[in-house]
């Protein structure tokens, strides 16, 4: 396989069968918590590194008129996603996150130009690192 630089186009994401739209972005970020346990005999900082985590945001655009495009409002489904569920989130074909998150939050907007768009903040939950693919072949 070539060296192949990826761009945004084939991206994607999914948070199984709830919240519902056209996505066109998505971020996260993993991080660690890094706690300062330096001493009073230290002459510099002693850090060491906690758990690690998973958080970030999905938008697109709602839709509306056929059956399943629900972005999950209408039955506040956040409330009943508290357990967190498998997401998938896809850079390119072979190139996936895959974690389990809570929706965090959702937030909604409509603008007079156009635009109706929702995004879904999501944090990590079940204990589990988030697993990576990435096509190396």
């Amino acid at each position: 396989m070539a060296l192949t630089y990826l761009t945004g186009n084939d991206g994607n994401v999914t948070f199984g069968d709830h919240f519902k739209a056209l996505f066109n972005t998505w971020s996260g970020t993993v991080s660690r918590v890094s706690t300062d346990i330096t001493g009073f005999a230290d002459a510099g900082k002693r850090r060491r590194l906690g758990v690690i985590d998973f958080t970030g945001s999905a938008g697109g655009h709602m839709s509306y008129g056929v059956a399943d495009t629900d972005p999950g409002l209408t039955t506040m489904e956040a409330l009943n996603f508290s357990d967190g569920a498998a997401a998938t989130f896809t850079v390119a074909a072979g190139c996936t996150i895959v974690a389990d998150v809570v929706i965090s939050s959702v937030a909604i907007s409509s603008d007079k130009n156009g635009d109706a768009t929702v995004a879904f903040n999501f944090e990590m939950s079940g204990g589990v690192v988030p697993n990576a693919t990435w096509a190396e072949s």
